[in-house]
């Protein structure tokens, strides 16, 4: 009985192992759709891409273990056919892990836009963010190296308004030179993409100066008006002779002296002592108060500076 139909028995485990197999394998097997960004290759050095891309949806068969794996791994490059500035085609061809086996890809073809390559200089110019801390002033920043070179697509460099450098003014204030990236803008202050820029970098140098400064100064007296008929000023005595002004460091900077108001001598015939204002621009204090005496003689003993 055993051996009766032998051939039949073993054709029929034969056939339902090879039935196990296929539905093993294929309860495994599966489709996935990956949806990625065109990129561009094989590009002349010469031309440049001034276009979109897109994107493709490639359609992978595999594993579903390796599908899942895969995400990160397939690509889409277009490559151009017949590569000239101007709208030209190019193919689109995926790039997968060899496990996995590629069913179709859409769309197969795109056209994109071609430009040639320029390069033009621009100065670098520094953009300060930020206000210095109180009672110090930055000057004008120095960069190394004060040009830049913008390589790309020729209506893309014509986007370019300015190139720039960004400091903080806080890092200036250490009075240490700074490291920074060089951008290119458009005219409405957005970066430009898809060119190249050289250097990528530049070395700022901002002086840093006080705003506010100090000083000593002599006192002289403003006079207004003539003595009585037969007197004349004989000796002024100032006190304090010398004041301390303080503020604006340029405007400090520039005083010799300090002068008083006018003081009246319209009908003087005697000594008298007053205290009097001084005169400062704006932006400087002083911290004194000065009290002038003048004494009246028949004689002229030292010169004066007068106001008429």
């Amino acid at each position: 009985m055993l051996h009766r139909n032998l051939e039949l028995k073993l054709a029929a485990v034969l056939v339902a192992l090879v039935l196990w197999v296929y539905v093993m394998v294929n309860t495994n097997v599966a489709e996935k759709a990956f949806r990625v960004d065109i990129t561009a290759t094989q590009i002349p050095r010469d031309l440049a891409l001034s276009s979109q891309l897109g994107e493709a949806t490639v359609w992978l068969r595999g594993s579903k273990e390796d599908l899942e794996a895969a995400t990160e791994r397939v690509q889409a490059t277009a490559l151009p056919i017949n590569p000239h500035a101007g709208r030209t085609t190019a193919a689109v061809e995926p790039l997968h892990p060899p496990e996995l086996t590629l069913v179709r890809v859409n769309p197969s073809e795109i056209t994109m836009d071609l430009e040639e390559v320029v390069t033009r200089a621009f100065e670098i110019t520094c953009e300060l963010r930020g206000e210095p801390s109180p009672g110090y002033i930055l000057g004008d920043p120095r960069l190394r190296p004060s040009m830049a070179e913008i390589t790309g697509a020729k209506s893309t460099v014509d986007s370019v308004n300015r190139v720039v450098v960004r400091v903080d003014a806080a890092s200036a204030m250490l009075g240490q030179p700074q490291s920074g990236v060089v951008k290119a803008l458009t005219a409405t202050g957005r970066a430009v993409s898809g060119i190249q820029v050289e250097p990528q970098t530049a070395i700022v140098v901002v002086p840093v100066e006080h705003s506010v400064a100090s000083k000593i100064l002599p006192v002289f007296v403003s006079f207004r008006g003539q003595v009585e008929g037969g007197y004349r000023v004989a000796e002024v005595g100032v006190e304090p002779s010398l004041v301390t002004v303080a503020g604006d460091a340029a405007a400090v900077k520039s005083l010799t002296s300090v002068s008083t108001l006018p003081l009246s001598l319209r009908g003087v015939s005697s000594s008298f002592a007053r205290r009097m204002q001084l005169v400062v621009p704006e932006s400087v204090a002083s911290m004194s108060e000065t009290t002038v005496m003048a004494v009246s003689y028949t004689h002229l003993t030292l010169p004066t500076k007068r106001i008429v």
